[in-house]
């Protein structure tokens, strides 16, 4: 019974209305965590779910220092180049979590320090990063060994 719970979460489609990405008159940007451009389906690693603050959120499952990194990619297009500052809106139960992110094709990774919520939604220590005018790929790794992690979304905001 358990496998056939985990099969059925394992292979619950994201909606459309649950991935759009949204661009204010200010230039901030919302991408929604279960936006991903890579990979674009549920994973042993990575399981979108509802969330109980509606709509839905990305969980990156624990994973030992035996197992491959995790990585997302999200693609979206900015209206304007430039400094953008980014935070995660997170849920996390252990200390010393971290996500690296990088933009583009950029080599270098931001370290991005992420709170110690006791199970309740906190947005992450904010780093910047380098956009382009039009499209663009950021990159989130997570190198095991790590907790558990929910994301509910990212939030871009140029400065």
């Amino acid at each position: 019974h358990r496998q056939t719970k985990l099969t059925s979460i394992l292979d619950t489609p994201v909606p459309d209305s649950e991935q759009t990405i949204t661009i204010g008159n200010d230039g901030s940007i919302i991408i929604p965590a279960v936006a991903c451009s890579n990979p674009r389906q549920n994973t042993n690693a990575i399981i979108c779910s509802k969330s109980f603050l509606g709509g839905m959120q990305l969980h990156c499952k624990r994973r030992d220092g035996k197992q491959a990194p995790v990585m997302l990619e999200y693609t979206f297009d900015v209206p304007q180049g430039g400094p953008y500052i980014l935070t995660a809106f997170v849920v996390t139960v252990n200390k010393d979590q971290k996500l690296l992110v990088s933009a583009n094709s950029e080599e270098t990774s931001a370290t991005i320090h992420l709170p110690y919520t006791s199970g309740m939604w906190l947005q992450s220590v904010p780093v910047t990063l380098s956009l382009v005018c039009g499209r663009n790929v950021l990159r989130f790794t997570r190198h095991a060994p790590h907790a558990g992690l929910a994301i509910k979304h990212f939030f871009l905001c140029p400065q």
